[in-house]
């Protein structure tokens, strides 16, 4: 396990793409706080040595993005860890491409992987209410929240949260694009088993990739519809004390 210079990545075995919100700048002149936010891919091939690592870096939350069955196939260590809070919210109840065509959001884009995001955002709005209200009263200490390859449904939030504290558009989508380079392994694995299964492995790859104009198209409309993220959570039913809550653990600030 190692942690880089720039931004900390955390290289833990039987994990690719975990990542702190910490470092980045806001618009302010602040920096975002370490060991308050991780994303994270999968955590279900982690071993008892990644586990302890997070609990020594104070793991208290673990908010998990996936189905409940994606969590049967995959189970998430930390549901069973008595030091650790563990939710499951799913971002979206289904991932498979009949969702995409009866989403009345995502038939406005061509998109698929935009649908997606625009669907999350647009459609499942109780869904990221519930998840930034369980981390306004989470316990002092780390959160982590997963998906399976931390690119999509981690990447929606680590972009909400970012916004949230006026971290510049252009960081928040680079947040987002350097999924690209810690998931080439992954994207393998996924393309051989959908190669296996006799899958449309051409139009799965284009949901494995991580377009800068795919996050930047997602965020502009918050943007045309909520002004910015900000009012765009508080038109989702969070209330200002609980926002301040939320942005205090990335920075020290109030609005």
């Amino acid at each position: 396990m190692m942690v880089t210079e720039q931004y900390p990545v955390y290289k833990i075995h039987g994990t690719h793409n975990v990542r702190d919100l910490g470092g980045y700048r806001t618009k302010s002149g602040k920096i975002t706080k370490t060991q308050q936010f991780i994303r994270s891919d999968s955590l279900h091939r982690i071993r008892d040595e990644g586990i302890n690592f997070l609990i020594k870096k104070n793991l208290k939350t673990v908010i998990d993005l996936r189905t409940s069955n994606e969590i049967k196939n995959e189970p998430n260590p930390f549901s069973d860890i008595a030091e650790v809070k563990f939710f499951n919210i799913p971002l979206l109840d289904n991932l498979a491409p009949t969702f995409l065509g009866t989403s009345k959001i995502g038939k406005i884009s061509n998109d698929p992987l935009l649908s997606f995001y625009l669907s999350a955002l647009h459609e499942r709005q109780f869904a990221i209410r519930n998840i930034f209200s369980v981390i306004s009263e989470a316990d002092s200490g780390l959160i982590l929240f997963n998906c399976t390859a931390g690119k999509d449904r981690t990447g929606i939030i680590s972009a909400l949260l970012l916004g949230l504290v006026e971290v510049p558009t252009v960081d928040i989508i680079k947040n987002y694009t350097d999924s690209e380079i810690f998931i080439s392994e992954l994207v393998k694995e996924f393309l051989e088993k959908s190669r296996r299964r006799g899958g449309d492995t051409e139009s799965y790859a284009r949901m494995l990739r991580c377009p800068a104009e795919t996050m930047a198209s997602a965020l502009n409309s918050i943007s045309v519809s909520h002004k910015n993220i900000y009012t765009y959570l508080t038109k989702i039913g969070l209330s200002k004390e609980q926002l301040v809550k939320v942005s205090h653990r990335l920075v020290n600030k109030s609005f």
